[in-house]
């Protein structure tokens, strides 16, 4: 029963996702996540990917492709999803860095982190859609909205708990946290009305 993996067919040379070697990976954090994907994509040996053509370019998945949908679910999802929990549980540090590998607004250069967030694609159509995840890979401002408000509401509670601990020292850290995303939600606003300049409904 262990080589059933390996007797499925791979498209495109790509292996299984439950293969023993992605399973082998350590569950050590973000770091980690992030550097051992650096080094399988470096690692012509690692047979993480065994391409039939000439290899793609560096960083460059293909999130219109056949992968499309896994694309998005490892480098959008998994990550906000993770950081959603560690704001639950109150680890917001770790949230935070896990919403960085989506959007990062300390960056010099493009503040996203995912390929299609980056492009502001938008598509003023009105047909029935009833999924939110469909609606918003046609219009990728509404991920960029969300992660920007997952990244406020962050920031939010991290105020709020340093707030209810009721010291010198922990009030003037949540007056910090507070406007930190009095300015993340003024970039936000900003963002969104260039927008809609740009792209007005008709």
């Amino acid at each position: 029963m262990s080589n059933v993996p390996q007797l499925l067919p791979l498209p495109a040379g790509v292996l299984p996702l439950f293969s023993l070697d992605h399973q082998s990976y350590g569950e050590t954090g973000v770091d980690n996540f992030v550097a051992e994907a650096e080094q399988a994509q470096d690692d012509e040996g690692g047979q993480v990917f065994s391409p039939i053509l000439q290899p793609k370019p560096k960083n460059q998945f293909d999130f219109d492709g056949s992968m499309g949908l896994y694309g998005w679910e490892v480098f959008y999802h998994i990550p906000a999803l993770l950081a959603s929990k560690y704001a639950e549980n109150g680890n917001y540090d770790q949230a935070k860095r896990w919403l960085r590998c989506i959007y990062d607004p300390s960056s010099t250069g493009n503040p996203w982190g995912v390929r299609p967030l980056s492009s502001n694609q938008t598509t003023n159509s009105f047909s029935s859609i009833t999924d939110p995840d469909e609606e918003a890979l046609r219009n990728t401002i509404h991920y960029q909205h969300a992660t920007i408000r997952h990244s406020i509401e962050n920031l939010l509670s991290q105020g709020d708990d340093s707030y209810r601990q009721e010291t010198q020292e922990t009030l003037q850290e949540a007056k910090m946290w507070y406007v930190v995303a009095k300015n993340a939600y003024r970039t936000l606003m900003v963002s969104f009305f260039s927008i809609i300049r740009r792209s007005p409904i008709s």
